[in-house]
């Protein structure tokens, strides 16, 4: 059984940022934020000083999805325009174009060792590519809606996917074959991620709960904890043993909340 402490803290303010949902990332270092933009384009800042550091143009419709390479030296962006874009972080170069996808690219993410990409679409695949090449690799088909959410495990071997069917899914990345579907919820599934340590996967849904699974061993798919936050889920990742949930519009004003679950025990 998982057992849980939960934080609530207050409501997170930023000067100049709207409450208003986007995709934003920081550098691997903290120093750069990515985000996200309904201008077509992605925008890096420096975190210190504020200052615009780049635009990166180029996709044909709105930017929804971005993240830094775990060394920090690419980005990668999903757009409406059904392609994802490889970019090099210090010139804001151009590297690659991702193409196949009937749908818009909702979600992407790097593999840990960096030699990967796995995106989700509209279209209700997943897809993984080789990076050096950016060959198509495989297609993860299965799933009946939009897969909104993509995350490796942190050793890679696992692929986790969240989709607007009300699953999320397990695959192995080295042949694609389905491990397991993850079902029990109640509205899309919007956002997924794995724990440091592979023991869990983690899925959120627009009502708010956050479900933690057993992502290992013979009892993968296992439901071993939930939580129901007051609002809806924008976003979810891992600080150490904590598991931090940013509430879309509740605190002040519209502004996240957050959410900090400590994991106390897994027995």
């Amino acid at each position: 059984m998982l057992r849980a402490f939960v934080n609530q803290t207050d409501s997170v303010r930023s000067p100049g940022i709207s409450p208003e949902r986007t995709s934003v990332a920081f550098s691997p270092d903290g120093m750069i934020v990515l985000a996200s933009s309904h201008d077509r384009a992605a925008r890096l800042w420096d975190i210190a000083s504020g200052k615009l550091l780049r635009i990166l143009k180029g996709h044909t419709n709105d930017v929804v999805s971005v993240t830094f390479s775990p060394d920090g030296t690419m980005l990668l962006t999903g757009s409406y325009d059904h392609t994802a874009r490889l970019w090099d972080t210090a010139s804001g170069r151009l590297l690659k174009v991702l193409e196949g996808h009937l749908g818009g690219v909702d979600s992407v993410a790097f593999s840990p060792d960096g030699t990967m990409l796995l995106t989700g679409s509209g279209d209700k695949t997943a897809r993984l590519w080789d990076i050096a090449s950016g060959k198509l690799l495989r297609i993860l088909k299965g799933h009946t809606d939009d897969v909104a959410s993509v995350a490796f495990s942190p050793d890679g071997t696992t692929l986790l996917t969240g989709s607007g069917d009300k699953t999320a899914r397990l695959w192995d990345t080295a042949s694609g074959r389905l491990i397991k579907v993850l079902e029990g919820h109640r509205a899309s599934t919007v956002h997924v991620v794995f724990s440091p340590d592979e023991r869990l996967a983690v899925t959120c849904n627009f009502q708010g709960r956050v479900y933690l699974w057993q992502a290992t061993g013979v009892e993968v798919g296992h439901l071993v904890g939930l939580y129901v936050a007051k609002h809806r889920i924008g976003d979810v990742h891992w600080q150490n043993n904590d598991c931090v949930v940013l509430a879309d519009n509740g605190g002040a004003r519209g502004y996240p909340q957050v959410y900090q679950l400590t994991l106390i025990g897994m027995d």
